[in-house]
């Protein structure tokens, strides 16, 4: 685990505000982050779980711990002809995982398609669009209570959901950090075209109702309000900023490049004036005369 001291949040939220955090720990496994809820609980310090870091404006400077969950990894825990049951980790980016579903043939994500943030953040509020809110897919949330460390899973029902909401937003907002979400999904299409908005959309391409033209129509309807930048941006944090040890790795490789450049560079320019001498040896050869000595 490392602990980043007064550490800057700017490629860490999408307002992209130039905001730093007395502390910043980024975590990529369960023993990780009991290790870094430990760490804010043995110093008394003020804790925020940071995912994707949209619909996020954090004070500056925040005098406490930023936690930036990184669990990655997604396993299918049973498979049958009326569902799929799947264990997504609280790191992994929302949008990606219903693109992965609906590459292999799992349906019931699609009008929740291009929600920026990571599926940790999907329960808390509840997250839904378009006639479908993500409550109706859950099964269980796996979670790391603060005062303890203990692992916990709480079913649907426990989570109080209701229209943009759970009990993670209040009763529970000091209490857990999402380590993973238990969805059960559908192995065939059965598209949710009751959203006047998502229907009209429709009906303007054809009316077709596969669940891959749902998928593009909400993702069209939504690139209209979202900036474009966002969802590749956090792709692209999710994937780099992980932990410091692979920055690092990343520096090392681009330094160790550099290196092997400059020496090639080097090289070809200590030998180029040997080749322009060979050069006028061998042509004064042809012509007749003497050839001069290296010194000259």
């Amino acid at each position: 685990m490392d602990i980043e001291q007064d550490y800057s949040l700017q490629f860490f939220n999408t307002l992209r505000l130039p905001v730093r955090a007395r502390y910043f720990i980024s975590v990529d496994t369960i023993d990780s982050l009991r290790a870094a809820i430990a760490f804010t609980r043995d110093r008394d310090l003020p804790m925020i779980v940071l995912g994707g870091g949209s619909n996020v404006v954090l004070r500056d400077p925040y005098p406490g711990c930023v936690l930036h969950v990184q669990l990655l990894g997604e396993t299918v825990l049973e498979e049958t002809d009326e569902s799929v049951c799947l264990r997504v980790a609280a790191g992994e980016a929302w949008h990606s995982l219903v693109m992965r579903c609906h590459e292999r043939g799992w349906y019931g994500l699609e009008n929740l398609a291009l929600i920026p943030g990571t599926v940790g953040a999907a329960p808390i509020q509840n997250i839904g669009a378009y006639g479908v809110e993500v409550s109706e897919f859950l099964s269980e949330v796996e979670v790391i209570e603060r005062a303890s460390g203990e692992r916990r899973v709480l079913t649907n029902a426990e989570c109080g959901f209701g229209y943009r909401h759970s009990r993670f937003k209040d009763a529970w907002a000091e209490r857990f950090v999402i380590a993973s979400i238990t969805l059960k999904i559908l192995p065939r299409a059965e598209p949710r075209t009751d959203y006047p908005a998502l229907r009209a959309e429709l009906e303007s391409a054809g009316g077709r109702l596969r669940a891959r033209d749902v998928l593009d129509a909400i993702i069209g309807i939504r690139r209209q309000k979202l900036p474009e930048q966002t969802l590749p941006t956090i792709a692209f944090l999710h994937r780099i900023h992980a932990t410091r040890a692979a920055r690092l790795r990343v520096v090392d490789a681009l330094l160790l490049a550099v290196r092997v450049a400059l020496v090639a560079a080097l090289v070809l320019a200590a030998s180029a004036p040997f080749r322009v001498v060979q050069s006028s040896l061998v042509d004064r050869q042809h012509a007749g005369t003497q050839p001069l000595e290296v010194g000259e």
